[in-house]
């Protein structure tokens, strides 16, 4: 039985029409996702200009109102891009720990207002003080953890004995915590009711910290660079394109 040309050709019209409205998407979807672009680079510069601005503001001025929207200006730009993180990477476990990047970000920002706007006490600013290190060093390992978390299948799990970064971050944020007790991470001269964070010297346990947190940043560096080095890490290196069960990769 023969092929009705006239069948063939409609066939041939309707392929023909399904690939330029195809293209014709695609380009309008390429137009749309170049105008969102624009908008949140638009919106971005004039949230940090009005940053900026609260921060003269609050210079030559004495209402402490400025601080508080500089402030609140900065938690929600994080906010905003811990949700984009989440929206744009598939991997479970990067994605996860890009999300407590974005918050531990906002925690930063958030204890820094209230420290220097809420707290009076000596003992509640050098406590805030303190607390500056839970993303200082939680940061690092997070970093690292996503480092090493790049070029993996969706589901992938790190090994357990990544566990340990866990264990020695929370030690050293009890141990910064606790330094009023003991004094092995930062000296301050005095009686403990005038001790504050502008007159202080290092002791040994605050080179611990800071070259843990060394330590972690540099791996992160040296994990990333190392997969961008390795031509196979380098065509894997994709978030958000994993390989799916019984395909077959091109190529």
């Amino acid at each position: 039985m023969g092929i009705d040309p006239q069948l063939y050709f409609l066939h041939l019209l309707q392929n023909a029409f399904s690939h330029v409205i195809l293209v014709e998407r695609g380009e309008q979807m390429k137009k749309r996702i170049a105008r969102s672009s624009v908008l949140h680079i638009i919106l971005i510069i004039t949230a940090i200009a009005a940053a900026m601005l609260c921060r003269q503001l609050d210079r030559i001025g004495t209402m402490q109102i400025f601080g508080i929207i500089r402030s609140l200006i900065y938690i929600f730009m994080f906010l905003i891009w811990g949700i984009t993180l989440r929206n744009r990477i598939v991997q479970i476990q990067a994605k996860r720990f890009m999300t407590s990047i974005a918050w531990l970000i906002v925690f930063w920002v958030a204890i820094r207002s209230v420290k220097f706007v809420i707290a009076q006490s000596p003992l509640a600013v050098r406590t805030l003080w303190y607390m500056y290190y839970i993303p200082m060093i939680f940061i690092p390992m997070f970093a690292l953890l996503v480092a090493l978390s790049l070029g993996k299948p969706e589901n992938y799990r790190l090994p357990a004995v990544t566990s340990l970064l866990y264990v020695a971050s929370v030690l050293m944020v009890i141990f910064v915590l606790t330094n009023d007790l003991h004094c092995l991470v930062f000296r301050f001269p005095g009686e403990r009711e005038m001790w504050n964070d502008r007159d202080y010297s290092y002791a040994g346990g605050y080179y611990i910290v800071a070259g843990y947190m060394l330590l972690c940043t540099i791996g992160a560096f040296v994990a990333l660079i190392s997969k961008c080095r390795i031509p196979k890490a380098r065509k894997t290196l994709r978030l958000r394109e994993t390989r799916q069960p019984g395909r077959r990769s091109a190529g």
